[in-house]
This record gives C-alpha cells, sequence and structure tokens, in this order.
C-alpha cells in the first residue's frame, strides 16, 4: 500500500504541462501494453482518494490487473523517467548527469577523445554553479579516460586533474563541517528541544570552525549560504532579528548580484525569501519596514519560475506572506480583493501544499474578511478548515477558527446560534488551556445578550483586560477597529 501511495503522490504532484507531456511518451509507442499503462495512469489521475479495488475493476485488461503491483511499479519508474527527460533543459545538475551518462556510453565504444570532451563542458557547468560534488565525479571519470591512452603530456594532465579533485575535496570538507554544525545548531534551535545554554554551546563551537578555515571569507556559495543560514538561525533564536535579518539580506544581495545562480538555486532563494519577509513583517517597524517589504514582494512576484512545481511554491510563499502583510498593517480590503485569488489557488493546488500552510492561510484569510466586515464570506473560509482539517495538525487555529465563527454570527445578529455556538464551545475546551481567554470573551459576550445597551462599554472594558492575556490578539484587534481604538503597535 505504500507503493501505492507513493505512485498515487506522484501523479497528483504532476502539472497539466508534464500530464500532456507523459501521455506523449508513452503514446509513441502505440502497442497495448503502454496503453494499459495510460489507462492505469488515468485511473489513479482521477481519484481524490487512493481507491486500489475501484482501479482493478475498472482496468478492461483483466491479465494486466491481476500483475497490478508490478504494473505499479514500472509506471512509477516510467514517469520518473518522463520528468527526467522534461526537465533536462531546464536543470544543471540534469545536464551535468546526462553528460555524465552521455560520456560512460562513449567510452564503453572506445570513443575517448568524445567522452572527454563531453565531460570538460561538464566540468566548465559544475565550476561555474560551484557543484563540487559532481566536479569529483567528473574528474576522476576524467583521469580514467586520460591515462586510458597514454600519450606525451599525459602525466602533467594527470597532476592537473589530481590537483583539481584536491581542491574540490578541500571545499567540500569545508561546507561538510560548517554544514555539520548548521544541522545540530537547527535541530537544537527549535523551542521544544533544548534549552537556549545549549544553543550557545553549539554556535560557539560553530565560531570556533569557522575561525580554523582559512580564508576567512567563504569560498564558495553554498558556504556563505551555510555560513548566513546558521547564523539567521542563532540569532532568530536569541530574539536579535536585526542581525538575523542582516544575514537573510546578504544572501539576498548576492543572488541579484550573480543572477546565473538564480537558475539553479531557485528553491534555495525562494526558502530565503519566506524566512526573510516573515522576519521583517513579525518585527514591522513602520513606513521604512513596509517599503522594504513591498519592494521584496514586488522583486518576488516578477521571478520566472524555473519549473510549474516552483511555480506553485511562488504562489504558496506569496500568498501567505501577503495575507500576514496585511494583517501586520490592517489592510483588510486588500486582503479581501486577494481572497477569490487565493481561494482558487488552495483548492486547485491542495495536492502540493502542506497542511499546516493550508490551515494557516484559510484562517488568517478569514479573519482578514472578517475584519472588512464581510461575515458570510469569512463564515464560509472557517466552514471549510474546520470540516476539511484534523484539528490536531494547528490546534491553536482550529480553536480561533471556532471562536471567529462566534464573532462572525455575533456581529450578524445570530443571537440563537451564538449561544449554541458559546455552549459548544465551553464544553470542548473544559480542560484546556484555551478555556481561560475563552471563558472572558464568552462572558463579555453574553453580558451584552442580558444589557444589549452597554455593548460599548463591556467590549472596550474587555478590550482593557486583554493586554496581558495570550491568544486573545484578534480579539483585541476586533474591538479596537470597531471603536476605533488607536495604538502606536499591535
Amino acid at each position: 500500500m505504500k507503493k501505492s501511495f507513493e505512485l498515487f503522490e506522484l501523479i497528483k504532484s504532476l502539472n497539466k504541462a508534464e500530464k500532456k507531456y507523459f501521455k506523449s511518451f508513452a503514446n509513441q509507442f502505440r502497442d497495448s501494453t503502454e496503453s494499459n499503462y495510460v489507462q492505469l495512469f488515468d485511473l489513479i489521475e482521477a481519484q481524490e482518494v487512493y481507491n486500489e479495488a475501484e482501479i482493478k475493476a475498472k482496468l478492461t485488461n483483466r491479465k494486466f490487473a491481476k500483475n497490478l503491483p508490478f504494473s505499479k511499479n514500472y509506471l512509477y519508474n516510467l514517469l520518473l523517467k518522463c520528468l527526467r527527460n522534461y526537465h533536462s533543459e531546464k536543470s544543471i545538475r540534469i545536464q551535468i548527469r546526462e553528460a555524465y551518462i552521455n560520456a560512460s556510453i562513449l567510452f564503453d565504444r572506445r570513443l575517448n577523445n568524445q567522452a572527454l570532451r563531453i565531460l570538460t563542458k561538464a566540468e566548465k557547468l559544475a565550476t561555474a554553479y560551484q557543484l563540487h560534488h559532481e566536479l569529483l565525479a567528473i574528474n576522476l571519470f576524467q583521469r580514467i579516460l586520460t591515462r586510458s591512452f597514454p600519450t606525451k603530456g599525459t602525466m602533467e594532465k594527470m597532476k592537473a586533474l589530481q590537483s583539481k579533485f584536491t581542491n574540490a575535496l578541500d571545499q567540500i570538507q569545508r561546507e561538510h563541517l560548517l554544514q555539520s554544525h548548521y544541522e545540530e545548531l537547527y535541530v537544537i534551535s527549535q523551542p521544544r528541544h533544548a534549552p537556549i545554554e545549549k544553543l550557545d554551546e553549539i554556535f560557539k563551537q560553530y565560531q570556533n570552525s569557522i575561525d580554523q578555515l582559512i580564508p576567512q571569507e567563504p569560498a564558495s556559495f553554498n558556504e556563505l549560504s551555510i555560513r548566513c543560514w546558521t547564523n539567521s538561525v542563532y540569532f532568530r533564536r536569541k530574539k536579535q532579528f536585526e542581525k538575523s535579518i542582516h544575514h537573510q539580506e546578504i544572501l539576498i544581495t548576492f543572488f541579484k548580484d550573480h543572477p546565473n545562480f538564480l537558475k539553479e538555486y531557485q528553491l534555495r532563494y525562494f526558502g530565503i525569501i519566506n524566512n526573510y519577509l516573515g522576519l521583517l513583517i513579525s518585527n514591522y517597524k513602520g513606513t521604512e519596514t513596509g517599503k522594504k517589504v513591498q519592494q521584496v514582494i514586488q522583486e518576488f512576484e516578477n521571478i520566472v519560475p524555473n519549473n510549474s512545481q516552483l511555480r506553485i511554491h511562488k504562489y504558496d510563499i506569496l500568498y501567505y506572506l501577503k495575507i500576514i502583510y496585511y494583517l501586520r498593517t490592517r489592510q483588510y480590503e486588500n486582503a479581501k480583493l486577494l481572497a477569490p485569488e487565493v481561494w482558487n489557488f488552495l483548492k486547485r493546488y491542495h495536492h502540493h501544499l502542506s497542511q499546516t500552510r493550508r490551515i494557516t492561510v484559510y484562517y488568517n484569510f478569514s479573519f482578514a474578511l472578517f475584519m472588512a466586515r464581510e461575515y458570510m464570506k469569512s463564515l464560509d473560509w472557517l466552514e471549510f478548515l474546520l470540516e476539511n482539517y484534523d484539528p490536531k495538525v494547528l490546534p491553536d487555529a482550529t480553536f480561533f477558527a471556532r471562536r471567529l465563527q462566534i464573532l462572525n454570527h455575533f456581529e450578524l445578529n445570530n443571537d440563537i446560534l451564538v449561544e449554541h455556538l458559546m455552549r459548544s464551545m465551553l464544553r470542548k475546551y473544559q480542560k484546556h488551556k484555551y478555556k481561560p481567554p475563552l471563558q472572558m470573551t464568552l462572558k463579555t459576550i453574553k453580558k451584552i445578550f442580558r444589557q444589549p445597551s452597554s455593548q460599548k462599554d463591556l467590549l472596550i472594558a474587555h478590550y482593557q483586560e486583554t493586554d496581558q492575556r495570550p491568544l486573545l490578539w484578534e480579539i483585541k484587534e476586533w474591538i479596537g477597529q470597531k471603536y476605533n481604538i488607536q495604538e502606536n503597535s499591535m
């Protein structure tokens, strides 16, 4: 069943162009066997949830259906082969590895000069993009070819190749040392894993490793990237956000100065933008920060993704960043305008997106719509969230969603429904960390039902009580906007 689900996941990850390419690739054979694989592909692709019994029942070739495990495995590998072919022109790594395979084929035919010529081109690509691991494999193959038929000058060529291998290996060892410290630091940096003292100890070891490296300046993009990520993670956990942001900016500047790297390292760049803007927005400090955020978002919007998967990843990041920026700056009308586009994106590409990201975006847009006084639309988003997602994945979001349902119906004057939802929530969170903040809000609403004319006074009093209370940010925002209560920060 695990292999079946992997095939299902792979098929669901394909975009329209990739599916079309697979059909074209498979149909060129034009025999009954390949037609069966296309039929199997279509049957799986049409399912929302994998159901093998249904597939067996619908397969017209009964002999083919009896050997379904083999057929699924064959289809899985056929799809990977198609994807390699489809994306070969867009990935430097795939181009280098295809060159290596082509050189191997030529070597088997004793066409060594042709193989060396192909490897030289691959070496130039790997050097330009600092792909040191690829350089090692290319170098070893070049040495085999060079020594196969020794001629005058072979020894000099071998020594030059050996020197290149040593240089590449030294750089890999430098990067490995830094990467190892980064990985340990990253795991330790997660709040649930270790105290801050352990983080300081690991960071000191990392700094000592850097001091031992000569030269001090990073010798490759990977090394620069590891150093910046490590510093950023450390300073973010230490709540020294300006320093964390600074190290993200170093990487962004590198990509601006070296646009060719953006082609091969686009996924890494997207991750940098996601973290960088997230830090800027969470530490929003007024107009200047807003200008910087808008500028980076605009630059990010202008990036053309290398493939459709990266395009989905780009808009996943973009919509998430825009909604948290709109919430942070109270641009609820802008969020309302973007909501239909985001709704369609989430529905269309839900198989490609993480559940936690989807839950977060659904809730944040529902809250933005609520603040824009689009109560029925907000309820639509909340209803979809609560009916389609596991409450254990992001329990805070589920709690906020249920509470926001009550606030929407409160604003719509659905008093009987509000009473029912309040009782239901109190039963659900009777023994939970959410109970105290929930009780505060629900008690205020009950008082309003008894004294409708005192609604403003009661809500403003509730607003003033929320200053030191966790899990009440949305309540504070709602009341603050409702009665135009201004504060210097959120």
